[in-house]
């Protein structure tokens, strides 16, 4: 199971996926204040959570991500299951970068404030190409397999 390539696709995946929740995505700078954009809150440089932005949706797509890509690592025997969740889990990916850029948005547009992002940010970039890569590999091993079977 791990000595597959795309099982170390898959855990690299993970991992960032899990780091992502640990680093700020960014920092919006407004005139009187600096806040801290994470994956489950917006917080002022004091340390307190700005209320009325639910941004806990990063998060849980984040941890949604973890959890299939972890899930996958035990599917071996079954690849084109492997497949569809990285299809899946790609798609999870993809809207991450939606959900973040519309709350990126929003936040800029009530404190009318300059947004810089952080390397966190691209994370799941560089996780949705593990992911990509993950595909490939695992298409080959199914190729690999179907050419025994016409083998024999």
């Amino acid at each position: 199971m791990i000595q597959r390539v795309q099982s170390v696709y898959l855990l690299m995946m993970a991992g960032l996926m899990i780091a992502l929740l640990f680093y700020p995505l960014g920092v919006f700078t407004a005139e009187k204040a600096t806040y801290e954009f994470a994956a489950f809150s917006v917080r002022d440089a004091s340390g307190g959570d700005l209320p009325g932005f639910p941004i806990w949706t990063l998060g849980v797509l984040s941890v949604l991500t973890v959890l299939l890509s972890l899930f996958t690592l035990l599917l071996f025997t079954r690849r084109m299951a492997q497949i569809r969740i990285c299809v899946f889990n790609g798609i999870l990916l993809a809207s991450f970068y939606l959900v973040y850029i519309a709350f990126v948005f929003i936040v800029k547009s009530k404190f009318d404030a300059q947004f810089m992002p952080s390397f966190a940010a691209s994370m799941p970039l560089i996780a949705l190409i593990l992911d990509i890569l993950a595909i490939k590999a695992i298409g080959k091993d199914e190729a690999l397999i179907q050419s025994w079977n016409r083998i024999r």
